[in-house]
């Protein structure tokens, strides 16, 4: 089932139907003060219906009203006259001017009910906003997560980076520490060698000496005999 919203989504602003509303019946304000009480005891009488009131006052003659008046405002204290002037001040104000198709718009009553329409569709408005600042709210929420997470998750690739390079040097400090034990105990083979070979260069020199001097002795025992 259609609303009215729904037919005149357009209609909205009722600050500025508000101020037009004002305006007009500022235009009419002698009018409005003489004779709007009779005017709208006509409007009563003819079930609010502009069409009925203009049919009423169709070729109206004074002091000769129409059947369709007389039905009206049978029995009424108000002349018909004062009815008739009533509808010359305020029908436009009201209902508007008379069209060439027999309609009427833009008077009090239609701004009235454009403004009804207005306060809803301008609330409707506020709320359709309200959704968007909200569903605004919530992209950005997660938008952030998701660069949070992307911080988190290049955090983490960084973390693992260092920890492999961390890795590489103690693989290299041990391999350093490794080549640095074998050398030392390569160094400590070679100082043994060299001292082992030293020691029988100096028992080859020594035995050299005693049979020197064991020959010498010999020799001296000979001359001597």
């Amino acid at each position: 089932m259609q609303t009215l919203t729904d037919v005149y989504p357009e209609i909205s602003g009722a600050d500025g139907i508000r101020d037009d509303i004002e305006a007009r019946k500022i235009t009419y304000v002698s009018e409005l003060a003489q004779w709007d009480s009779v005017f709208l005891d006509l409007v009563e009488k003819c079930d609010k219906d502009y069409r009925i009131i203009d049919e009423c006052f169709k070729n109206y003659v004074p002091g000769a009203p129409s059947s369709a008046l007389l039905a009206r405002i049978n029995g009424s204290k108000t002349s018909e006259s004062d009815y008739y002037s009533a509808y010359l001040a305020l029908m436009e104000c009201y209902y508007g001017k008379l069209g060439t198709n027999g309609e009427r718009s833009g008077g009090l009553y239609g701004m009235q009910n454009e403004l009804q329409l207005a306060v809803i569709n301008d609330e409707i408005k506020k709320a359709e906003q309200a959704k968007g600042n909200s569903k605004t709210i919530v992209d950005n929420f997660e938008r952030s997560i998701d660069d949070l997470t992307k911080q988190s998750d290049s955090l983490d690739a960084q973390i693992n980076d260092q920890q492999a390079a961390v890795d590489k040097l103690s693989s290299a400090a041990s391999a350093a520490e490794t080549v640095k034990s074998t050398k030392q105990a390569l160094e400590d083979l070679v100082f043994k060698q060299n001292l082992g070979d030293s020691s029988s260069v100096d028992m080859e020199a020594s035995k050299k000496g005693h049979r020197a001097q064991a020959g010498g002795g010999r020799q001296a025992a000979r001359e001597c005999g």
